[in-house]
């Protein structure tokens, strides 16, 4: 999962990019957001999202920056 690059050394982050290496097929990734005080998620704090799969195999997440300081989501492929 990266900050998305267009959006780099900017206060206000807008977007997240969740890409699966390794694989062109469709794969379900729950996100959990550990640091809700610093980062929002606009579909809640804990969310699964389906890549659509292909050479691209990634999906773009919709956030808010609340504050200044470190942001930790992590990102979990499920079976």
């Amino acid at each position: 999962m990266q900050q998305d690059p267009r959006e780099a050394g900017r206060d206000n982050l807008s977007k997240l990019v969740v890409k699966v290496l390794g694989t062109s097929n469709k794969v379900n990734v729950r996100l959990t957001n550990n640091t809700p005080d610093v980062l929002k998620i606009q579909r809640g704090n804990e969310m699964l999202v389906t890549t659509p799969g292909g050479a691209n195999n990634s999906v773009v997440v919709g956030v808010q920056r609340l504050k200044k300081g470190a942001y930790n989501v992590e990102a979990v492929i499920e079976q």
